[in-house]
C-alpha cells in the first residue's frame, strides 16, 4: 500500500496518506514513517508535503519507539519539512526534551548529551536549517550546555550559536531564541570568555 506514496497520480498518493493513521502498528510505525521521509523528499511544498508532516509528528509522538528515536524523527521532519513544522509543534518537541529531567538520573543525562552532541554534529554540516529547527538547537544547547552538562565545552557550544546567528532564517522572533541561548551560555561561563568577548557583552 506504502507504494502509492511513489505514484504519480496525486489522487493515488492522497489515498494513500489518508490510509496511514489507520495502517500504523508499534511494530511497522518505523517503516512508515521511513516512506514518508522518502516522500517528503521528493515532494515540492504543498498540501501533501503538510500532510505527510503531520503524520509523522502525530506517529512519532503516538508510538514513540524510544525518546532517541522521537528526536530523531522529529529532526527528520523539521529538516524536511520546513515551514510545514509549525510554532506549537517546535514547543511540543522542546517538552519532550525537558520533561526527560529528573525521571532516571543516568538515562536523563545520555539522553541529555545525545541531544547537545546530535544538534553540534547538525551544526557542524553548516547546512541551512529552517527556523523550527534553528529554534529547537538553540533551547537545547542553551539549556543543556551548560558547564557541568554533558559533552561539548560551553565555549564551543558559544561558537556554534554565533554561526547560527548568521545563518539566514525567515521570523526575527528565531533570532530572540539564539541570542536567549547565548545569554544563558555567557553568562555561566563569563570568567572564561576573551577580554574582547567579554567588553562587548559589557558595553
Amino acid at each position: 500500500i506504502l507504494d502509492g506514496l511513489e505514484a504519480e497520480d496525486c489522487v493515488i498518493q492522497s489515498a494513500t496518506l489518508a490510509l496511514i493513521p489507520v495502517l500504523a502498528t508499534e511494530s511497522n510505525v518505523d517503516m512508515i514513517v521511513h516512506h514518508l521521509v522518502q516522500f517528503l523528499g521528493r515532494m515540492l511544498d504543498g498540501a501533501p508535503k503538510a500532510v505527510a508532516v503531520g503524520h509523522i509528528m502525530r506517529l512519532a509522538d503516538q508510538f514513540a519507539l524510544s525518546k532517541k528515536w522521537y528526536i530523531t524523527t522529529m529532526n527528520t521532519a523539521m529538516a524536511i519539512g520546513g515551514s510545514h513544522f509549525k510554532e506549537d509543534s517546535v514547543r511540543h518537541v522542546i517538552r519532550v526534551i525537558g520533561q526527560s529531567a529528573g525521571i532516571d538520573g543516568l538515562a536523563d543525562l545520555e539522553f541529555r548529551a545525545h541531544c547537545v552532541q546530535s544538534y553540534c554534529d547538525l551544526l557542524d554540516t553548516h547546512r541551512p536549517l529552517p527556523d523550527s529547527m534553528q529554534k529547537v538547537v538553540a533551547w537545547v544547547l542553551g539549556e543543556n550546555g551548560l558547564p557541568g552538562a554533558p559533552e561539548r565545552d560551553p565555549l564551543e557550544l558559544i561558537d556554534r550559536l554565533l554561526e547560527l546567528m548568521q545563518a539566514a532564517c525567515e521570523a526575527v522572533d528565531t533570532r530572540c531564541w539564539i541570542l536567549m541561548a547565548l545569554l544563558k551560555l555567557t553568562a555561566a561561563c563569563v570568567d572564561r570568555l576573551s577580554p574582547y568577548l567579554r567588553g562587548e557583552l559589557d558595553r
